[in-house]
Formats: C-alpha cells, sequence, structure tokens
C-alpha cells in the first residue's frame, strides 16, 4: 500500500467486478484508439465552454470528449501526442489553462450501473459514495470514466477553496458532478508502469493568491446568480472554474511543495480532489479510469479519519 497521508492512498489487491470488455463496445474503442473514425459516425458540435468538447452515445456509456484530440480548445495549437504541458509558452498556458482530460465517461446501462453500486456499498464506507445523480433527465449512479492522453499540470477539482470562502448554501443545489471531496480511481486501459500521480502542497503565497480568486469568483456568482466562467488571477498564472482550479505559471509552481507520488498505477487509490495535483504519463498512449466518486457533504478529513481507522474499506 503506498500512502501520502491527507492526499492518496492506494488499494493492492482491490478489483472490479467487471472487466473493460463488458463496458465497452467497438465503438467505445474506437473512440480512444481512432477517434478520426469514431468522428465519422457522430455530429462534431464544438462547446467553447468545455474544452472545445463534443458528446456522443454508445451502446452502454454516453461520452463528453475532444474530437480532435490533441488540439487545445478555442486556438490553432495541436500538441504532439506526447508533449509535456511545460514545453508551451506562458501566454499559450496562460491562455489555455490546462492540457484537459480527452475523454469523461458516464455508464448508461443500468446492470452495469447497479453492479457497480452495489460493488461500492458492500467494498467502502457506507458514508463514501454520493447520491444518485441526474444527468439529462435520467438517473445515474456516481461512476464515470476519464481518459488523458499526456501529462497534465497542477490542478485540483475538490470544494476546499470555495468552502474556505463561502457558506454551504450556496452548494445546498448544485450538482456534484464537477465537485467532490474524493475519488477512487481503478485503471481500465494503460500501461501501469507508464504514468505516477503526485501531490503538492502550497506555501502561504499560494494559499492567499488562491482564496482571494475565490472570493472573487464566489462574489461574482452570487452577483449574477450563475458560476461564473473561468477566472484568471491577474498576471499569475492560475485560475478557478465551476468544475477544476489550476495553475500553470513557474512563479505559482514554485510556491507548491511536493510532499509524495504514487508510482505506477499497478493498484486502485483514493484521491483527495483539493489536493493540488499532477498526472504523469510519459508516452503517448491513452490512459482511463473508471471513477466512485465521494460525497460533497463529507471533507477529505472524515475520509482520512475512517482509513487511519482502517474502516474505510469493508473487505
Amino acid at each position: 500500500m503506498q500512502k501520502v497521508k491527507n492526499h492518496l492512498c492506494s488499494f493492492p489487491g482491490l478489483e472490479l467486478p467487471i472487466t473493460v470488455e463488458d463496458i465497452f463496445t467497438d465503438d467505445d474503442y474506437e473512440l480512444i484508439y481512432d477517434r478520426a473514425r469514431f468522428n465519422k459516425k457522430v455530429d462534431i458540435v464544438e462547446h467553447p465552454d468545455l474544452f472545445g468538447w463534443t458528446m456522443a452515445q454508445t451502446e452502454k456509456m454516453h461520452w463528453m470528449y475532444s474530437p480532435n484530440e490533441h488540439k487545445l480548445a478555442g486556438t490553432e495549437i495541436i500538441l504532439e501526442k506526447d508533449q509535456d504541458f511545460a514545453d508551451l509558452t506562458f501566454e499559450e498556458r496562460k491562455y489555455l489553462g490546462y492540457r484537459p482530460p480527452t475523454s469523461i465517461g458516464v455508464i448508461t446501462d443500468k446492470d452495469l450501473m447497479y453492479k457497480l453500486r452495489e460493488f461500492a456499498q458492500d467494498t467502502f464506507h457506507e458514508d463514501y459514495l454520493a447520491d444518485i445523480w441526474s444527468f439529462g433527465g435520467k438517473k445515474i449512479v456516481p461512476i464515470t470514466l476519464i481518459g488523458f492522453s499526456g501529462p497534465s499540470t497542477f490542478h485540483t477539482e475538490g470544494l476546499t477553496g470555495w468552502r474556505k470562502v463561502s457558506d454551504e448554501s450556496l452548494f445546498a443545489h448544485r450538482i456534484e458532478t464537477s465537485r467532490t471531496s474524493a475519488v477512487v480511481n481503478f485503471r481500465l486501459i494503460g500501461d501501469p508502469d507508464d504514468s505516477s500521480i503526485e501531490v503538492a502542497e502550497p506555501d502561504e503565497y499560494f494559499t492567499e493568491v488562491y482564496d482571494n480568486l475565490n472570493k472573487e469568483y464566489i462574489s461574482k456568482w452570487k452577483k449574477d446568480g450563475k458560476e461564473p466562467e473561468t477566472m484568471w488571477s491577474e498576471g499569475r498564472g492560475i485560475s478557478v472554474s465551476s468544475s477544476i482550479d489550476q495553475t500553470s505559471s513557474d512563479e505559482m509552481l514554485s510556491h507548491l511543495t511536493p510532499c509524495g507520488k504514487i508510482e505506477g498505477y499497478h493498484d486502485p487509490f483514493l484521491l483527495n480532489l483539493s489536493s493540488w495535483h499532477r498526472v504523469n504519463i510519459k508516452t503517448e498512449a491513452p490512459r482511463l479510469s473508471l471513477r466512485f466518486m465521494g460525497h460533497k457533504k463529507h471533507s477529505f478529513d472524515y475520509i482520512q479519519q475512517l482509513i487511519d481507522e482502517d474502516r474505510f474499506l469493508k473487505c
């Protein structure tokens, strides 16, 4: 077991009750490995606020994905498949935010949904799994797939930043598909030796800049009555948005102190989504994870307590 207290914890020997073959048809494999062919089967409608993605339905999945896997939304920049985000100029990084995932999938097959939900209820503490979501008028379990092809920069997807500067009433009726406390990841596709995940802790300067930006974001949210689009801290290369916060500037990265990592992707692992973390992928090969999403009502402090008391896993 690999652990970084308050950030990461792996679970050797924990296995899913299904395989990727139970989820994917030929269409799904095409989306992951041969996107150009898959695109011919669907209408490509770019959404500028969603990384320039489009959406498609396969037999058992609903996908949100990048039709041109390496073209960055709103630009003519196409990354090489194995290009590190750090190779971009600061102005490119500032405009682009971070190198996004290339696909996010939601399971729509009822048998699969409930088999995985039953597994989660039998495996994790009863407080862990998020409530049933409503997605496009349908009820779905809070279990998703996410695909990457290439490394990310440091980012965070948790609720801690908002909770420090706002009251809970703001989140009471907000769907939790894009912000929650934690996630348990299982590798479906990808070389287990070809990736790692590292976490870092911000210093006082970083925290002050980040908190002030979140205050601006929350104030605009309350004033406009809706969540703002991506907001940048002027000149500092850090941003917040409805689903993810990220930093790409050398200045801000210098105020993050590495505190640990999990090498390889041999075992499922729990991640504190409020941690600043980075996914490292060395080659162009896609990496696809299945994710059990944690409940937004619990902080990671509570989840860490369950781990410390050996109560997070039932098995």
